[in-house]
């Protein structure tokens, strides 16, 4: 089984809320997260772009349609709080997803609305997405940006909270500013190392080192910007160099998944992913670029994987949407027909996460190793975090 520690699911779910669409988990991504084992996540309200411009009336959207799906849901998702009630949704094979909040900037400046919240059911939060807000500097914001006397407050006040805290989308200097004041763990849900992958939103050895420290942990994101510079890299085996990579550093047990699937989001909430300006054509691609799921037999041999595996990144237009869903009569199927446009070579979408863990075994990593990334070094994390009758 496996545990996805960052999914923005909820973006889409709120796309197709505001336009009157209801079970929406069901229809479009129920399906694909049972064909790859994903058993939980964390799905994350997030501000995304255009809406970003008044974020606190995003904010409001985003909660109205998750209070709504979680109702349509409830035979088939189970939001859970804390490491018991995720426990009690496993045993009775039912998909859990904890509540997560990447970035805070829906909230203003009034620290208190955590409170808010959390009893909504959000135990996972990030001070910002890439942008600079009133708490701290995200990777997009000027580079000595770092946490304010606020984001200092709401640090504090969230290390408090049995809420996982998470420094993924964190400017270098807000990342040691938080490291400097942390008071329990902390993790990365969605970052890669930055020595293989040079870019912001990774994460140095240096700071790997220190997340481990605190007892928290890294969960390894497919976006294709923060796997490799060169496109034809950009797979599956990749990824496990990764995983790798951060094992090597601080022990298998401080790695995970948080693999932050963009298929379905719209246009240009997936072009605001990319990085830099020259990065965007990776996001909403030009034709040729495009072609990454329809591969020529040479950059196809990137891909260094099984026949059956390869075979899936050769796929021909009818097959290649062949992940989507059944679409009910009227419904929009241009978004969910996207699929590879945002991902790796093996890995567009959820289903097929087993591929990581075949890739995983070929690399030689153990089957207690894969299991430990799989899922129990998160819910030994959410364990430390997280308990019922927890004092706030």
């Amino acid at each position: 089984m496996v545990f996805d520690a960052h999914s923005d699911i909820w973006s889409d779910v709120t796309v197709r809320s505001l336009r009157g669409e209801t079970d929406i988990f069901r229809k479009y991504h129920y399906e694909r997260l049972r064909k790859g084992n994903v058993e939980g996540s964390v799905f994350v309200m997030w501000i995304d772009p255009p809406y970003d411009k008044e974020p606190d009336k995003r904010l409001l959207e985003i909660m109205e349609a998750v209070r709504k799906e979680i109702s349509n849901s409830q035979d088939i998702l189970r939001i859970v709080h804390d490491v018991e009630e995720m426990q009690e949704a496993r045993k009775q094979n039912i998909f859990y997803a904890f509540i997560g909040c990447e970035g805070i900037s829906g909230i203003g400046e009034d620290i208190e609305r955590i409170d808010e919240l959390f009893a909504f059911g959000v135990r996972h939060i990030s001070l910002t997405w890439n942008e600079q807000n009133a708490f701290a500097g995200g990777a997009r914001a000027d580079v000595d940006s770092g946490l304010t006397d606020l984001g200092l407050k709401a640090l504090r006040k969230i290390q408090q909270m049995p809420i996982l805290l998470d420094v993924s989308h964190l400017n270098d200097k807000s990342f040691w500013d938080v490291m400097k004041n942390t008071g329990g763990p902390v993790v990365a849900t969605h970052s890669n190392s930055r020595r293989l992958c040079n870019v912001p939103r990774n994460l140095t050895d240096e700071m790997i080192k220190e997340l481990a420290k605190t007892g928290g942990m890294i969960g390894v994101n497919a976006y294709p910007d923060f796997i490799a510079s060169d496109r034809k890299e950009r797979n599956v085996d990749m990824l496990v160099e990764h995983i790798g990579h951060i094992a090597d550093i601080v022990g298998i047990e401080h790695v995970g998944f948080g693999f932050d699937f963009c298929e379905f989001l719209e246009e240009e909430a997936s072009a605001s992913c990319s990085m830099e300006k020259d990065m965007l054509a990776s996001c909403s691609m030009e034709k040729d670029i495009l072609a990454s799921c329809n591969m020529e037999k040479d950059i196809l041999a990137s891909c260094n994987m099984e026949k059956e595996s390869l075979a899936s990144c050769s796929i021909e237009k009818e097959s290649f949407v062949s992940h989507s869903i059944e679409e009910e009569p009227g419904t929009d199927v241009s978004r969910t027909q996207s699929i590879g446009s945002v991902g790796i070579c093996g890995l567009r979408d959820a289903a097929e996460i087993p591929n990581v863990l075949r890739a995983m075994r070929q690399a030689g990593f153990s089957q207690d190793d894969i299991r430990k990334v799989s899922y129990e070094n998160w819910h030994k994390t959410i364990q430390k975090i997280m308990r019922k009758n927890e004092k706030i």
